[in-house]
């Protein structure tokens, strides 16, 4: 898909993060979107865990559960993210992603060790097993996972100011981020943005506006990073 860029902020606290979900929801220039629960898997070969390592790049595959509204719905998506970066909050990554079909995907997910070549699917193929030299008559392994549970915001309401200072219309959506760690628990706002600066500038003035502020800094460490150290934003 190309480069994604994202605004990652810490927020220290649930209390805090209480306070600016509040404050988002009661806001006349913000929309709620959604809720939903995404259980985040990462796999690799059993021969070669943490191949991805020397290419700074990840296979994750997520399951996305609409909490509100409650839908029936559920969606599978597969990822990969490569030379990820993340600098003075601001993370910077290749994506390449898609919707897995629903049996490809609850089938990796129950028993990823059949042979990559039997899965018959382009993705995989193309992203997956080049991209990470992995062997095609060898099945994946999941070395682990953790859940976040998201709550998303249209913020059209800085939509106007974006294109004064860039002459692009965008119209950022806020998530705001729950996610459980079997370690701990850590919160964070993430918003994906072609103008980083600008959007930061809104947003730390919405939270300040709202008292929301304190106790909210730039993240060290992305949410998959955590995972590894089994430690929120350590430089372990």
């Amino acid at each position: 898909m190309g480069i994604e860029i994202e605004i990652k902020k810490r927020i220290c606290s649930r209390q805090v993060f209480d306070n600016i979900d509040k404050a988002l929801r009661s806001s006349p220039l913000v929309a709620f979107k959604q809720k939903r629960r995404m259980r985040d898997v990462f796999l690799d070969q059993s021969n070669k865990i943490h191949s991805w390592q020397p290419q700074f790049a990840v296979f994750r595959l997520r399951v996305a559960d609409c909490i509100e509204p409650m839908t029936q719905e559920q969606k599978f998506i597969a990822t990969v993210k490569c030379k990820a970066t993340l600098i003075d909050g601001v993370s910077r990554a290749e994506e390449y992603e898609v919707l897995f079909q629903n049996p490809l995907a609850t089938s990796l997910l129950q028993n990823p060790s059949p042979p990559i070549h039997t899965l018959d699917n382009e993705f995989v193929e193309m992203q997956v097993l080049k991209r990470f030299h992995l062997d095609p008559a060898v099945g994946f392994s999941i070395f682990g996972e953790y859940t976040t549970i998201r709550t998303s915001f249209d913020m059209a309401c800085w939509k106007d100011a974006i294109f004064q200072q860039h002459g692009v219309y965008e119209t950022p959506i806020l998530e705001l981020d729950e996610t459980i760690y079997s370690f701990g628990t850590a919160f964070e706002i993430e918003l994906e943005t072609a103008f980083p600066a600008t959007v930061e500038s809104l947003l730390m003035n919405f939270l300040t506006e709202n008292a929301c502020a304190e106790g909210v800094t730039k993240s060290k460490k992305s949410k998959f990073i955590n995972f590894l150290n089994r430690n929120i934003d350590s430089n372990a």
